[in-house]
């Protein structure tokens, strides 16, 4: 599988906004790869495309982990096994299992052991198979009216993936598409969903303990099972888009074009402005205008006006706009005459 051309990637945004599916991202990204280089050697807790970068494999055309690979390996062999991905394993051996994985040596355990490993592997992942990023839009796309709208744009989110991500997720639903497939699993789609959404479906920012749900995601928990379960039913379609969508993406030959044209549209508009000089700047307080220096400048008359030439003398002192002395109505006659033949 090629990775998504920005061409795709631009109608895919285009059609995901007629959905009022409007994808924007935050300017600032967050770089988690240098997590993954502080851990050399290992294979929990690393990023998807530091992992495949040093040690992966490619499978069905597909660059995945090695480990994935190993572990599929291994649950095919047992696919007519009851409760796979539900009855969990022993402790101690998974334990024992992590620490070999880490250590660059291969997956041991029995079936019920890997696959726990499996569910770990990816709960520990810092950036989720399906990102903190797109979490909203996949809920979002699960309130769309219609059973063929909502298909469609999951589909369409799945090309916002990156890579590495889209490919491992096409061959993690493959695995779980087989094992509903299977003679005497006796797990269902909706079963998997449940089990595997909180570890590859999860919003950003929630800290809780292993086990435990957050608010946000437990809110959610309804539309995520929903979406983990059409990407198991549907593995076969992703990283494609519908027709009318490769027919939209082909009018777009510059791929260059594409790329700024797409960019422009998901960086998410700041909604305040910020001065950039404002810490140069003095506060406004201690700024004094040039018409006020200027006042300051001239010398006060000495002499206190009288009551009948207050206005006269306040002209002399300091010089009023004459359309507003000229048209004031609480200006009496006599000042306004005065005033003209000042």
């Amino acid at each position: 599988m090629q990775p998504v051309s920005y061409s795709l990637k631009l109608a895919a945004v285009n059609q995901l906004a007629e959905f009022n599916v409007r994808i924007k991202y935050n300017r600032s990204k967050r770089h988690i790869a240098a997590t993954g280089e502080a851990r050399e050697g290992h294979c929990f807790g690393v990023p998807l495309d530091v992992l495949v970068e040093r040690a992966g494999v490619v499978e069905e055309g597909l660059p995945i982990p090695r480990f994935l690979a190993q572990i599929a390996a291994l649950v095919r062999r047992e696919l007519h096994t009851e409760g796979l991905f539900r009855v969990c394993g022993n402790a101690a051996r998974m334990r024992r299992a992590q620490a070999i994985v880490d250590g660059g040596g291969d997956v041991q355990g029995t079936v019920h052991d890997v696959a726990g490993l499996l569910k770990q592997f990816l709960r520990e992942m810092p950036e989720p198979l399906l990102t903190h990023r797109l979490y909203p839009f996949f809920v979002r796309a699960q309130q769309l009216p219609s059973a063929r709208i909502r298909s469609e744009a999951v589909l369409l989110l799945c090309l916002e993936l990156p890579h590495t991500h889209l490919a491992t997720l096409k061959y993690l639903m493959h695995l779980l598409h087989d094992i509903v497939h299977a003679p005497g699993s006796l797990m269902s789609a909706p079963n998997l969903a449940a089990i595997f959404t909180p570890n590859i479906l999860r919003p950003e920012g929630e800290h809780h303990a292993a086990g435990t749900t957050g608010e946000l995601e437990l809110a959610n928990h309804t539309a995520c099972v929903a979406v983990t379960e059409h990407l198991i039913e549907n593995y076969d379609k992703l990283g494609q888009a519908p027709m009318h969508v490769l027919r939209r993406s082909a009018e777009c030959s510059d791929e260059e074009q594409a790329r700024h044209e797409y960019r422009r549209i998901v960086r998410r508009a700041r909604t305040w402005w910020r001065n950039p000089f404002a810490s140069k700047a003095k506060p406004m307080s201690r700024l004094t205008s040039a018409t006020t220096l200027d006042l300051l400048k001239r010398p006060l008359s000495p002499t206190v006006p009288s009551a009948t030439g207050s206005a006269a003398s306040l002209t002399h002192s300091l010089p009023a706009p004459a359309a507003a002395t000229a048209t004031s109505p609480s200006t009496p006659s006599s000042a306004r005459a005065a005033a003209s033949v000042g």
